[in-house]
């Protein structure tokens, strides 16, 4: 492929990309948002539903349209299990590339990623992330604290399964944070790592706790990510069309009763966890690939999804989102009353990202105001 349509092909993903995330948020989840205001945990289903469909149109646009190849080894949990997933943070799309393996192996639907909080001031796509609520984070641990209670709460409180994804690396890997990494490493006397970071495990051991705390965790799902063959290391490589042939996952799985049950336990849990992710990426780019076969779990036949099904899937929704958007489209280019409607909802948005602290702010709220009602 010559630079040139790979600039094309990087340019059009990404363009599909705004654009069905935009209309998408205009169109499909703001008219369901109102649902929340009288019955949450159905407005909460249906907008994860909608994005749901969203997400599998953009895995099908890299996956089918681009040809990444995803690959998955090790020993997954059951598909809809609550579980904790923590993951080295290789690149600033590993979020992105996790849809693969979520598809495969766990439920996209309820998903929920731990993002920085900067994220959900994006026009279409951190709009989305808000309707979704996502877990936005400060990176200043006491106002995270508070955003984590609050979160989770709303959760717990809805009875609503989650999946939550969490980079306690805090940041992708670069030469810089890796030589931060080392420099924390050689002042506390720690191993230096060359594929990983030394993972920050305040965030990690609170969410853990709390998710165990209110029966929202039933396992810790240990999740390596790795790339042989072109790393995207950010939003403008993807653009410039240096997408990744393959994206290789190993998965290691952590009932309950096989984790520690104390503080400092799970915090040499976290590290041990990432001192063996080290070894293992760093076997991995030697062979380019994870010698270790995709395996039942002990506890029961828990197998990713079949590939056919997954193409199956992808297909019916890479057709169904292309018309989808080319409608969206037409109605925008046609009626100035659309036109107003998305201008007007727009500044909705803008708004209350940047004086309310957002929609997922306000779905939280909004469970609180039920709360007290039924009391």
């Amino acid at each position: 492929m010559t630079s040139r349509s790979a600039v094309c092909l990087g340019v059009t993903f990404s363009c599909l990309v705004f654009l069905s995330s935009m209309m998408g948020t205009l169109f499909l989840l703001t008219p369901v948002l109102p649902v929340t205001l009288f019955e949450p945990f159905w407005g909460r289903w249906l907008l994860d539903t909608i994005v749901l469909s969203w997400k599998l149109y953009v895995v099908a646009l890299y996956e089918i349209v681009l040809g990444v190849k995803i690959s998955v080894a090790g020993f997954p949990g059951k598909r809809d299990e609550q579980s904790l997933i923590v993951m080295n943070h290789r690149t600033r799309l590993d979020w992105l590339f996790a849809y693969s393996f979520m598809l495969r192996c766990g439920s996209l639907r309820h998903l929920k990623i731990v993002l920085k909080s900067g994220l959900k001031k994006i026009p279409g796509a951190g709009w989305a992330m808000q309707c979704l609520v996502l877990i936005f984070l400060d990176r200043k641990w006491t106002s995270d604290e508070i955003l984590l209670d609050k979160y989770l709460n709303y959760f717990k409180a809805l009875n609503y399964p989650t999946q939550v994804l969490l980079f306690p690396e805090g940041t992708d890997l670069t030469e810089q944070t890796v030589k931060k990494s080392n420099d924390y490493a050689e002042k506390h006397h720690l191993e230096k790592y060359q594929y990983v970071l030394h993972p920050k495990t305040t965030g990690f051991v609170y969410i853990a706790e709390h998710l165990r705390k209110d029966n929202q965790m039933e396992a810790i799902w240990d999740l390596s990510i790795a790339y042989p063959i072109n790393i995207p290391q950010d939003e403008i490589d993807i653009v410039m069309g240096n997408f990744p042939k393959e994206v290789h996952f190993y998965v290691r799985t952590f009932p309950n009763d096989k984790l520690p049950q104390t503080h400092d336990d799970l915090i040499l849990w976290c590290k041990d966890a990432w001192s063996t992710k080290e070894n293992l990426l760093k076997q991995f780019y030697t062979e380019k690939f994870f010698s270790a076969e995709l395996k039942s779990n002990p506890r029961g036949p828990y197998r990713a999804r079949s590939e056919f099904l997954v193409r199956s899937i992808l297909y019916v929704f890479l057709i169904g989102w292309s018309i989808l958007l080319l409608f969206m489209l037409y109605c925008f280019y046609c009626s100035s009353f659309v036109r107003w409607y998305c201008l007007f909802i727009s500044i909705f948005y803008t708004v209350i990202t940047t004086s309310y602290f957002g929609v997922d702010i306000l779905q939280t709220k909004i469970l609180d105001w039920h709360k007290e009602k039924k009391c």
